[in-house]
Parts: structure tokens; sequence; C-alpha cells
């Protein structure tokens, strides 16, 4: 088993391999299509060992175990002959890979990461992921991890283990082509911040939330906000009793005209239940028996 090195490290490299000059990880790469993770010793279709071993390339551990190859046709290999381990430290892996339409992640073991926060964020041209998987038993926070991939059209998450995440906070930003999410698999009782955690989900028509433990969240920032073509929100399982920061939750839902909860939803004193509220369809939530 091979370790790859740190996300925003592994980002920096295959950015710099692309573009033949040091690149930063948080810069913007409009050249990677594609990305496809290989091991024990199998070979992209179309090339010989030799063909794909004269690729443009960068050893991307110190002993040179595991190298990225690139074809000048937007395809990064990264390869190694034997399993490929991602990095505990996962955290911005892909950020700004703006062109980036595919991922093939069937050789790579994420068991034992603790962060992916921002691993996806701004990969705007990708319209479908396939994260089944992912390993995320291990993983603390998954702040960012979907932030403004804006053409995903869907996405089942349905395998994630999330009993340690405790940051959700802007998960899903600006996922603005989401139709349906179905996260109702996900154990959330570690969670602590969801602030954001949907903002700017326009198309999203069916959110499934029926199964939240949200006892230990302390924000709820914006967590709907601009979430306009929601006309529904069962949130019976919410339980807002450590909730501090609440501004803003279903800003700008225009069409959201019901929201039920049960005797759990509890609003501090210090929060204001019109701030809630602004621009939404519905100005009061109905509490459930």
């Amino acid at each position: 088993e091979d370790t790859l090195p740190t996300g925003e490290e592994f980002n920096a490299m295959i950015k710099t391999l692309v573009n033949g000059s040091a690149v930063k990880y948080n810069a913007v790469d409009n050249t990677v299509k594609s990305i496809i993770f290989l091991a024990d010793e199998l070979l992209p279709k179309g090339y010989t060992r030799e063909q794909f071993m004269s690729l443009k390339n960068v050893s991307l551990t110190e002993e040179g175990e595991i190298k990225a190859y690139y074809d000048e046709k937007g395809t990064v290999y990264i390869y190694s002959e034997n399993v490929i381990s991602a990095n505990s430290k996962s955290n911005n892996m892909f950020y700004n890979f703006q062109s980036l339409n595919d991922i093939t992640f069937d050789l790579m073991d994420t068991s034992k990461v603790t962060t992916m926060s921002s691993m996806f964020r701004g990969c705007s041209s990708l319209t479908e992921l396939d994260v089944s998987n992912f390993d995320t038993s291990k993983v603390t926070t998954m702040a960012s991890m979907f932030n403004n991939c804006s053409n995903l059209t869907e996405l089942d998450l349905s395998h994630f283990n999330t009993l340690k995440v405790e940051y959700m906070n802007s998960m899903f930003s600006g996922c603005t082509n989401l139709i349906e999410l179905d996260v109702s698999r996900f154990d959330t009782s570690s969670a602590t911040n969801m602030a954001y955690m949907f903002d700017r989900c326009y198309n999203l028509i069916e959110l499934n939330l029926k199964n939240f433990n949200t006892s230990n969240v302390i924000s709820f920032d914006h967590m709907f906000a601009d979430c306009s073509n929601l006309t529904e929100l069962d949130l019976s399982s919410f339980d807002t009793s450590k909730a501090t920061i609440m501004g803003q939750m279903f800003r700008n839902c225009y069409k959201l005209e019901k929201i039920f909860v049960s005797k759990k939803w509890i609003l501090n004193e210090e929060i204001i239940e019109d701030d809630l509220f602004t621009n939404c369809g519905v100005d009061q939530v109905t509490y459930l028996d």
C-alpha cells in the first residue's frame, strides 16, 4: 500500500505537472479533464507499458512509489504497482479543477482519511461523481466538500459513514443543479456545524432529512438559504436546543410553504424568529404532536 501526499500537496503537484511551472493548490486549472487512479500494474487502454511510462510525469512520493502521468489530452493518471491510499489530510485534493469532468476512484483507498473538507470544491464541470467506494469512517470534517460543484445533477451518498463528522457547513453550498438529495442515512449525532449546508441549491425540489440528529449542532446559519424551489421541509427530527446561530436559515426560500418540526425545535432567546424567514414563503413552523 502506497500513501499519497496531503490533499493540498497532491493538488499543487498535479497542477504544476500540467502547467509546467510551480502552481499553488488553490490556483484555478482549466486543463485537466479527467483523473484516473490506476494500481496493480494496470495500464490505460491504448497504451503499451513503454508508451505509458514515456508520458510526462512526476513522482508524488519520495521513493517514487506513486507517480502522476499526463497525456497532454487532459487526462492525468495516478499510478502505483500497489494499492493507492489517500492521505489522512485529503482536504482541497481536487479544489478548483474547474474543467474536470471525470474522476475514477476505483483503485483508491480512503480508509485513513480524517478530513475531506473542500475535497471537490470548485469542480464546476463535474456532472456526476461516483464516491460509492469511499470509506469515510474516520472522517471528522466534510465542510465545503462539494461546494460549488455547480453541474452535479445527482449524488449518491447512501454509503457514507458520517458517525464522526463534526463539520458539515457549506457541504453542498452552490450545488445549483442538484434536483434531489437523499441524506437520510447520515448519522449526524456528532455534527456541530451545519451553517450554509444547502445554501444556493437553487434547483433542489426534494430533500430527505427525516433522520437528522441535530442535538449537538450549534450553527444552522443560512442552512437552507436560496433553496428557492423547495416547497416543504420535514425537520421533525431536528433538536435545536444547543443552537446559538440560526440567522437567515430559510432566506429566499420563496416557494417553501410548509416546515414541520417537533417540540425539540427550541429557539434561544437571542434568536429572532422573524430573521429565520427573510423572503421566505412561510413565516412560521408547524409543530407536530
